[in-house]
Order: C-alpha cells, then sequence, then structure tokens
C-alpha cells in the first residue's frame, strides 16, 4: 500500500511540474526556471539521501559517467525543454504528450539495445498512440479547418 501512495505523490508532483511550469515558464526564462527548481529539491532531498549516498560512494565513483549523462539529459534538459515548450502549448498539451514518453522508451531500448517487446508493451504501446492522436484529433481538424478557409 505505501508503494502505491508513494508513486500516487510522485503522479501529483509530476503533474504539478507542468501545470505550476505554464505560468511561471512566462516570466522566468527556461533554464534559471530548471536550475533553481533543482537547487530546492536537492536542499529538500540531501538530508534524505546523504546517508544513503555516503554508503555507496564506492558505486557513485565507479558510475558517475552514467549517473552524469542521466542527470544531464533526463533532469536538465527534459525540464529545459519542457519549460521552452510551455511557453507554447498548455499545460494539458504538454501533459499528453509526456504521456507518450513509454512508447519512446520502448522505441529506443529496441534501437540501442536490441530488446524485444512483448506483446503486452506492444498492446500498450498502441494504446497510447491511440490516447495521443485522439487527444489531438479535435484541435489538428480545427487547425486543418482554419488554414482552408
Amino acid at each position: 500500500m505505501k508503494a502505491y501512495i508513494l508513486l500516487t505523490l510522485a503522479t501529483i508532483f509530476y503533474a504539478g511540474n507542468l501545470i505550476v511550469g505554464k505560468p511561471v515558464a512566462q516570466e522566468i526564462p527556461p533554464i534559471t526556471l530548471s536550475f533553481f527548481r533543482y537547487v530546492i529539491a536537492a536542499l529538500v532531498i540531501l538530508p534524505i539521501g546523504y546517508r544513503e549516498w555516503r554508503n555507496n560512494q564506492d558505486l557513485w565513483k565507479k558510475e558517475w559517467k552514467a549517473i552524469l549523462a542521466l542527470s544531464v539529459t533526463g533532469l536538465v534538459l527534459f525540464n529545459i525543454f519542457v519549460y521552452l515548450a510551455l511557453n507554447y502549448t498548455t499545460s494539458i498539451n504538454a501533459g499528453i504528450v509526456e504521456g507518450s514518453t513509454p512508447i519512446f522508451t520502448l522505441i529506443l531500448t529496441f534501437l540501442l539495445f536490441g530488446e524485444k517487446f512483448s506483446k503486452k508493451q506492444m498492446v500498450g504501446g498502441l494504446y497510447l498512440v491511440i490516447r495521443c492522436v485522439f487527444c489531438h484529433y479535435k484541435r489538428i481538424v480545427r487547425c486543418n479547418n482554419e488554414s482552408a478557409i
């Protein structure tokens, strides 16, 4: 039960990033916003994770390149691009596009590592594509009708 509560909280905070990010990203440059977001997060997480970090220093020293690459791409660049995008679209649209992350994970793991996906994963990926197309369909039709006039 604890895992479900924590996962639910993570999802709420993740969605809150888009909701709060929309008005803030229009006032503060994306790089600055991302920087301060992670400074605040580090101050909150540091007391919690410091002991874990100290106990695993050998692992951190061994895997520092991978950790750095994942941090730069998965945290810093990701949020800079999100905040840039929020200047051009709604939080809802950004959430829909972010919701397609699992399909890109499937595709990239196949292309980069040759991992095969299961039937369940294929069905889930197809569902995500259909969901994204369905959510954007009305908007696409409206844009096409307006450009035809």
